[in-house]
């Protein structure tokens, strides 16, 4: 019980004697609000406004008329596992998250073209960035490590894709580059609603137009993507069939001519040799007109495939480019200006505390 008492009495705050030291020192106080005011006025000029734009989009979720109609047939013909149907995607909603910050996906967003809301016109997103000023603070706290790079010397910085073709298996970027990538990761935000799949992505920047352009630029993207992976399969089966169906056709063609130039040279001749030759080549043209119609007919169901594997997307909310910023600097000076005086305060009240402690620091120090 006099220990719970002791602590409610160190609780227990004098708060006409915190006041009345306050008071005494209203010439610091006043001299720390005139400091807090410039410095915050000065940060909040320097700083940039943030824009925010968000859209959301629901991906396809059901199976279409079309998809249930080309696997109930291919399940009838047994073609199910031949055509892939069953299959998992490995690329599925929830790996979207992941994708949309990926590098190639971001080295990809960074080539798209935009303008700003005067209208001036950048090639690409990359470009604009460039052209941003960093302004001031960012220079200042910033000139120490370019006065260092300038000593030792810039590195020796490799840029470009590995890989052969167009399939890249590695990226070398340049620490400009792969700053820039990191800079995208912070400004993407993608959330997933598990219920009902749909997918809220956001994008921030200075620029309002800017900020809806790439927001809009994201959506389309993922997309492309999706669609990319998901038909790449059905495109290569579909080319794969479409040449077996060109040297079907040109067999099948073949083996009439032959047929026909056989019976046009013996006919009116009886003999069992050329009776057995004739079967021959009729069942030969009849192996190959139907091999011919069961390729035709297999590609015909991979063209349907890559319509089926088409993903279908909903925007529910398209990228609208903001009016307002998401913090305006009146905001962020009123906050700079607040953290100073209440660091000015606390120094007051504390004062004596803190110098208690800095003396003993420093007597520890010299025993030792």
């Amino acid at each position: 019980m006099e220990e719970n008492k002791n602590k409610a009495k160190d609780l227990n705050v004098d708060w006409e004697k915190v006041i009345s030291k306050l008071l005494s020192r209203k010439k610091f106080l006043l001299k720390g609000a005139a400091v807090s005011a410039v410095l915050a006025v000065i940060i909040a000029l320097c700083s940039k406004r943030e824009y925010v734009v968000t859209a959301s989009l629901a991906p396809e979720t059901q199976t279409s008329s079309l998809s249930s109609m080309v696997s109930s047939v291919t399940s009838m013909l047994g073609m199910n596992g031949a055509m892939g149907l069953n299959d998992e995607d490995a690329l599925n909603l929830f790996t979207y998250p992941d994708l949309v910050i990926s590098t190639p996906f971001l080295l990809e967003l960074l080539e798209t073209p935009v303008n700003d809301k005067d209208g001036k016109a950048y090639p690409s997103y990359e470009q604009y960035v460039k052209s941003q000023n960093d302004g001031i603070v960012r220079k200042i706290i910033g000139w120490p490590g370019k006065l260092i790079q300038k000593i030792k010397g810039k590195p020796k910085e490799l840029a470009g894709a590995g890989g052969e073709g167009e399939k890249k298996s590695y990226y070398i970027l340049t620490r400009k580059k792969s700053d820039r990538l990191d800079a995208l990761r912070d400004i993407i935000k993608l959330d997933i609603d598990r219920e009902t799949g749909v997918t809220a992505l956001s994008f921030s920047d200075q620029d309002p137009v800017v900020c809806a352009i790439m927001c809009d630029a994201i959506c389309n993207q993922l997309k492309d993507y999706v669609t990319r992976y998901r038909v790449v399969k059905a495109e290569e089966d579909f080319a794969y069939y479409d040449s077996m169906t060109v040297a079907a056709e040109a067999h099948y063609k073949k083996v009439q001519e032959r047929y026909a130039d056989f019976v046009d040279k013996n006919q009116g001749n009886t003999r069992q040799r050329v009776d057995i030759e004739k079967d021959r080549l009729q069942d030969d043209v009849t192996l190959a007109e139907q091999v011919y119609a069961n390729v035709v007919h297999q590609r015909e169901l991979a063209r349907a495939k890559i319509q089926e594997r088409k993903p279908a997307f909903v925007f529910i909310e398209p990228s609208v480019a903001p009016q307002l910023p998401k913090t305006s600097k009146a905001k962020t000076a009123i906050l700079w200006f607040v953290l100073g005086m209440v660091v000015c305060s606390s120094w007051v009240i504390f004062e004596n505390r803190i110098a208690s402690a800095l003396r003993k620091g420093k007597s520890l120090i010299r025993r030792n």
